[in-house]
Order: structure tokens, then sequence, then C-alpha cells
């Protein structure tokens, strides 16, 4: 039988080893910097989503209230009346409170 040139009993190259090794460590470093990088952007976005609950003044609210809130809002049809009053209430918040903190919002 006619053996190939990739023969299996080759001597192993070391020096393909080495570069293999390197290759496997900058790939290892690319995962390690792209999982860092979501989870600061995940963070991110939580503390951006917990400003905005207390920029509505609702701080010191029951937990429950607002996850509550926050699912009937999520339920809304983004082409109905109640939908378009919360995000129309929502728009005027962000434009008059520029830079001003959730006292404004307290009743």
């Amino acid at each position: 039988m006619k053996r190939l040139k990739n023969d299996f009993n080759k001597k192993i190259n070391l020096n393909n080893i080495g570069k293999s090794i390197k290759l496997l460590r900058r790939i290892e470093k690319r995962i390690r910097y792209l999982t860092d990088e979501i989870r600061r952007k995940d963070a991110r976005e939580k503390i951006i989503l917990g400003s905005l609950v207390v920029k509505a003044g609702l701080r010191n609210a029951d937990k429950s209230f607002i996850l509550g809130c926050l699912i009937h809002a999520a339920k809304l049809n983004t082409n109905s009346k109640e939908y378009k009053d919360f995000e129309k209430i929502g728009r005027s918040a962000f434009s008059d409170t520029r830079g001003q903190d959730d006292k404004q919002f307290r009743s």
C-alpha cells in the first residue's frame, strides 16, 4: 500500500503546534473580550431601564406594582390609543426634565 505525504506516521512539526497554540490563545482572548462586552452592554441596559423607573417617580413603589405596569404596557398594541397616550406622556417627560431628578413627577 502506497503511503500519502500527509501520513499520520509522519513526525509532528513542533513549529505548527506552536502556531496553533498561539492562534488558539488569540481566539480564547477574543471570546473573553466579546463575552465581557456583552455583559457590559447588558448591565448598561439594565441601568438605563432602572433610571426610567426612578424618572417616573417610582423609586419607592412596590416591585410587583412596577412589574404589573410593565407587563400591562408590553401587552398593548402599538397602534392603540392607550399606547399612544403613554408614549406622549413619556416624550413629554423626556423633553421637560432633561437633567432633573424624579421629584417633579411625584404627586
